[in-house]
């Protein structure tokens, strides 16, 4: 009995495994920081290639799904006065790390 469970435990992992994101799925994260004082910078909207966008945490955080090839700029903005930008080459599948230093006259 206590086999048939585990069994049942482990597939329904590996299934929801392959549902949470594939092999084509490129996942951004990063932390988007206040270029003067290296603060986090809570609440910044941070848009991604092809309209793809979220908004940070209150440490920072955020992460964007997208599709492995993609490309194009990761822009953050902080208020209409403080903004980063990073250009992202075509995206291998997996996870990519990024820091957005947000300033003034970007």
């Amino acid at each position: 009995m206590m086999r048939a469970w585990l069994s049942a435990a482990l597939l329904a992992g590996l299934a929801l495994g392959a549902c949470a994101g594939g092999a084509d799925e490129a996942v951004v994260t990063g932390t988007v920081l206040d270029a003067a004082s290296g603060e986090p910078i809570a609440e910044a909207r941070v848009e991604g290639p092809g309209g793809a966008h979220t908004t940070t945490d209150r440490h920072g955080r955020f992460e964007l799904r997208l599709a492995a090839g993609t490309s194009g700029e990761l822009r953050a903005a902080a208020s209409a006065e403080r903004s980063a930008r990073v250009v992202l080459r075509p995206l291998e599948a997996g996870r990519l790390e990024v820091v957005l230093r947000a300033s003034t006259g970007r």
